[in-house]
C-alpha cells in the first residue's frame, strides 16, 4: 500500500497468470467507522487445449467423418462457441493444407463431414481449436484412406500397326496418374475381327503402380490377313473407365491354310477332265486369292505287270485357273490320273487337297507291233505279237487273222487281252498265208497291225514270242522280263547278264521258256539282260535294257523355331529322278507321328500351333508313284520357354488382405517364357478339404477370394496350366483385419 494525496492506494500483482486465475477479486477497506469493498472480475484468456480423440469413420471415396472432442469444457462455458481449423495433407508429404471450420458452438463431441477427397488417397488429419486467447496445439495426426473407385478418363491416342501375318502390336496413352482412382491402374484390350465369323476377345494388361509415358503390347496368334478393331478401357478392382478411340490395323497375308472342297471330276473325252470344285473357305485364303493350282499326272497300272514294267516315273503336270470349273487337255487317252487342288495368293500356294482319281475315255488302239510267225509244224504256226506303243484304254481282247493267199478264205479269232501269242491251226503245208492282228478295247477295234506272209512248210522251225526293250524302275520293285520260247526237241533256253550267264537266286526266279522275275530290285541290278535259245535249228535272242533308280533320298532336314508356336521345316534333295510327293513326320518327344503329305515341288513347311518349350522331332520321306523312298535323319528341336515356374513368395503374390476378401497378384507368377492359359484357385480352413474357388479361369492381373472369415487362418492352391502342364503353389497365410 501506499499513501496519496486522495488516500491510501493498495495494489495486487499477479505473476504467471493462467486460467485458474480467473474468478472475482475483492478489495476491502475498513477504520474506525465501519468498512467498505471493491469487488473486481478478472477472466484470464488462453489458448484452447487441443482437440482430443479424433477419429476418422463413414470413410467412403470422397468423404469421411471427423469426430473430436476438447477438455475442461467447463472452463469455457462462457464462451458461446468455438472456431476450429481442420489441417490435411497428403500422407506423409510435407505441406499441410487447411480448413477453417464454421463456429461450433459448445458441445461434448464434435463432427464435421469432410468432403471433395481424392478416391484411394491417404491422407494425414489433424484439429486446432482457437479462441480470443490464441490457437490451439495441434491434435495428435490421424491417418486413413479414401476407398478407390472405377477410373476417370480414358486411354488416349490409341495406334495400331502389323507386325507380321499373326501379329499386331497396340500402343496408347494411359490414363492420368491423377484419374486412376486407385493405387494401380490396370488395361482391357478389346479385339474383334471384321468380316470374319469370330467372337470378339479381351486381353488383359497386368494393373501397376508405374507411371508409363506409354503402353504397349503385342497381340498373337492372330488370323492372318483378317482386319481388327480395338478399344482400349483401363481398370482397377472398382470398375472400368471410359472407352478409348476405335482403332483397326489388318495383320499381313500368309500362304492359304485350307484346299478347295468337294472337288469331282467330269470325264469330257479321251483327251480332257474337267475338274469342279467348292472355293476354299475365305478365312482360311489369309491372302488375296489369286488362283487355284491344279496338279495332275498319269499313274500306272499295277495290275499290268507288261506295262508298268515300262512306265518311267512321270512327272507332275500344272495348271491355273481363277474359279471353277477348271479343263486339263491334251491328256493320254483310256489312262487314269491323280489330280489334287490347292489355293494361291500373292504370299504361295496353300496345302494340296486329297488326290481324286479320274480316267479319261478310251479310244480305238494304235495297231499291235512286231508281229512274228513261227512255223511250228506243216498244219500249225504261233503268231506273236507285242502291245500297241499306245493302248488309248484297256484292251480286253485280240483279233488274229488268217488268210490264204491261195484260196483267199479270211478267219478270225479271238484271243484274251492279256495274250501276246497264239497257235493257228490247221494250215495247208506249203501254202502261202498272211497274218495280222487288231487290238480292241471298249471305244473299238483298232488299226490293223502290218501283215506278215509267211509259207507254211513241214520243216521245223523256232523262235521267240517276246520283244527286248529300255525299262526303267524305282529301286525295291520288281520286273518280268518276258521270254517266250517256241521250239521243238533238245531246246536250251537261257539267260545272261552283261554277256555273263544268269543264275537264279532268292530275288530272281526263272520260269522255264517264260520269263523270269526279279524281286527287291536294287541299282546294281541295273545292265543288259539276253534270253537266248538254241537248238540245232540255231539262235535267236532278245535284249533287255534295266535302269534301276535308286529311292528318292533327302539330302537334308533342318527345323528352325520360329517363335514359341511355329518351326519351319526345311529340306533339299540331290536326288535327280523327280519326286512326286513328301511325306512329312513329326511327334512330341517321345509321342505318336503324324504325318502329313505335300506335294514334290515343295521344299519347306511351317508347323504352327506347337506347344511352347516342347521338344518335338520330324523326319520326311520322298515317294515317287507307289514307292515310298528312304527316310531322313531324324532332327530334333525344342521350342523357346520353359515350364511356369513356382509362384512368387507369399508376400509378393498377396495384393491385399482384408477381413472377409484376398486379392491375389498373379501377374507376377513367372511364365517360363510360355503363356499361362487358365489358373485353377482352391482354399481351405486348415484341417478341412479343399474347396475349389475358380477353375480354369482366364489370365488375369488379379484374382479375388471372398465371404472369407475373419481372423481366420487358410491356406491357398494356385494351379498355373501352361497347356498340358501345370505347376502348383501351396501358400499358407493366417490373415486378420
Amino acid at each position: 500500500m501506499s499513501n496519496t494525496k486522495s488516500g491510501i492506494l493498495s495494489t495486487l500483482r499477479i505473476d504467471s497468470v493462467h486460467s485458474g486465475d480467473s474468478g472475482t477479486y475483492v478489495c476491502i477497506a475498513s477504520n474506525n467507522y465501519g468498512w467498505s469493498h471493491l469487488e473486481i472480475n478478472v477472466g484470464i484468456q488462453e489458448p484452447p487445449p487441443s482437440p482430443e480423440k479424433l477419429r476418422v469413420f463413414g470413410i467412403k471415396s470422397r468423404q469421411a467423418i471427423v469426430s473430436w472432442r476438447i477438455s475442461s469444457l467447463d472452463s469455457f462455458k462462457p464462451l458461446k462457441a468455438f472456431t476450429f481449423y481442420l489441417q490435411l495433407r497428403f500422407w506423409h508429404d510435407a505441406n499441410w493444407g487447411e480448413i477453417k471450420l464454421p463456429k461450433m458452438p459448445l458441445n461434448e463431441k464434435f463432427e464435421f463431414n469432410l468432403k471433395d477427397l481424392s478416391p484411394a488417397t491417404k491422407y494425414d488429419l489433424r484439429m486446432h481449436c482457437e479462441t480470443a486467447g490464441g490457437r490451439s496445439q495441434p491434435s495428435e495426426v490421424v491417418t486413413f484412406e479414401t476407398y478407390g473407385e472405377a477410373p476417370d478418363g480414358l486411354p488416349t491416342r490409341p495406334r495400331v500397326k502389323a507386325l507380321s501375318s499373326t501379329q499386331l502390336m497396340l500402343s496408347w496413352e494411359p490414363i492420368p496418374k491423377t484419374l486412376w482412382n486407385s493405387d494401380r491402374i490396370g488395361y482391357n484390350v478389346n479385339l474383334e475381327p471384321r468380316e470374319r465369323n469370330s467372337d470378339s476377345t479381351a486381353i488383359s494388361v497386368p494393373p501397376s503402380s508405374f507411371i508409363y509415358l506409354e503402353r504397349q503390347i503385342v497381340l498373337e496368334n492372330l488370323m492372318p490377313f483378317t482386319r481388327y478393331s480395338f478399344t482400349i478401357v483401363g481398370f482397377n478392382q472398382y470398375g472400368l473407365s471410359g472407352k478409348s478411340n476405335i482403332v483397326s490395323a489388318e495383320t499381313f497375308e500368309d500362304v492359304p491354310s485350307v484346299y478347295p472342297n468337294n472337288i469331282h471330276c467330269i470325264v469330257l473325252s479321251s483327251s480332257s477332265i474337267r475338274v469342279i470344285w467348292e472355293d476354299a473357305l475365305m478365312s482360311g485364303i489369309n491372302g488375296n486369292l489369286r488362283n487355284y493350282l491344279i496338279v495332275y499326272r498319269p499313274i500306272a497300272d499295277r495290275d499290268d505287270d507288261s506295262l508298268s514294267s515300262s512306265k518311267s516315273p512321270e512327272t507332275s503336270l500344272t495348271k491355273s485357273f481363277l474359279s471353277s470349273p477348271g479343263e486339263i487337255s491334251e491328256l493320254i487317252p483310256g489312262t487314269t490320273y491323280r489330280i489334287r487342288l490347292a489355293a494361291v495368293n500373292n504370299v504361295g500356294t496353300g496345302p494340296f487337297s486329297p488326290d481324286v482319281l479320274a480316267m479319261t475315255h478310251e479310244e480305238a488302239p494304235d495297231a499291235p507291233r512286231d508281229v512274228k510267225v513261227i512255223v511250228s509244224s506243216p498244219s500249225r504256226t504261233t503268231l506273236c505279237w507285242s502291245p500297241p506303243p499306245n493302248n488309248r484304254g484297256k484292251i480286253i481282247r485280240y483279233h488274229v487273222f488268217h488268210r490264204s493267199a491261195v484260196l483267199g478264205r479270211e478267219v478270225k479269232e479271238d484271243v484274251p487281252g492279256s495274250t501276246f501269242k497264239h497257235e493257228i491251226l490247221k494250215l495247208i503245208n506249203q501254202h502261202p498265208y498272211e497274218f495280222w492282228v487288231q487290238a480292241v478295247t471298249k471305244a473299238g477295234v483298232g488299226k490293223p497291225s502290218t501283215v506278215v506272209k509267211k509259207i507254211v512248210f513241214t520243216k521245223d522251225s523256232q523262235g521267240i514270242c517276246s520283244w527286248g526293250r529300255a525299262i526303267r524302275l524305282v529301286e525295291n520293285t520288281e520286273v518280268k522280263l518276258d521270254c517266250k520260247a517256241v521250239c521243238k526237241g533238245n531246246c536250251q533256253w537261257m539267260w545272261h547278264y552283261n554277256k555273263q550267264l544268269l543264275n537264279s537266286t532268292y530275288r530272281i526266279t526263272f520260269h522255264e521258256k517264260d520269263h523270269i522275275r526279279i524281286s527287291s530290285l536294287r541299282t546294281s541290278d541295273s545292265g543288259n539282260y539276253t534270253c537266248i535259245i538254241k537248238s540245232q535249228l540255231g539262235m535267236e535272242n532278245i535284249k533287255y535294257s534295266l535302269s534301276v533308280i535308286g529311292l528318292p533320298y533327302i539330302s537334308h532336314v533342318q527345323a528352325v523355331p520360329l517363335d514359341v508356336n511355329r518351326v519351319k521345316l526345311m529340306w533339299s534333295t540331290t536326288y535327280s529322278h523327280g519326286i512326286e510327293r513328301f511325306l512329312l513326320h513329326h511327334r512330341e518327344e517321345q509321342g505318336e507321328w503324324i504325318e502329313k503329305e505335300i506335294d514334290g515341288s515343295v521344299k519347306s513347311y511351317e508347323y504352327k500351333g506347337l506347344s511352347c518349350g516342347k521338344a518335338y522331332e520330324f523326319y520326311i520321306v520322298g515317294a515317287i508313284e507307289f514307292t515310298m523312298g528312304r527316310a531322313s535323319g531324324t532332327v530334333s528341336v525344342r521350342l523357346p520357354g520353359k515350364l511356369p515356374g513356382p509362384s512368387p513368395p507369399s508376400q509378393a503374390i498377396f495384393l491385399e488382405v482384408n477381413s472377409t476378401y484376398l486379392a491375389i497378384d498373379i501377374s507376377q507368377w513367372p511364365s517360363g517364357g510360355c503363356s499361362i492359359y487358365s489358373f485353377d484357385v482352391e482354399y481351405r480352413i486348415e484341417g478341412e478339404p479343399w474347396k475349389m474357388y475358380l477353375q480354369s479361369t482366364l489370365p488375369q492381373p488379379h484374382l479375388y477370394i471372398y465371404d472369407l472369415h475373419p481372423a481366420t487362418a487358410y491356406a491357398i492352391r494356385i494351379t498355373a496350366k501352361k497347356y498340358c502342364w501345370g505347376t502348383i503353389s501351396r501358400v499358407q497365410l493366417r490373415h486378420f483385419r
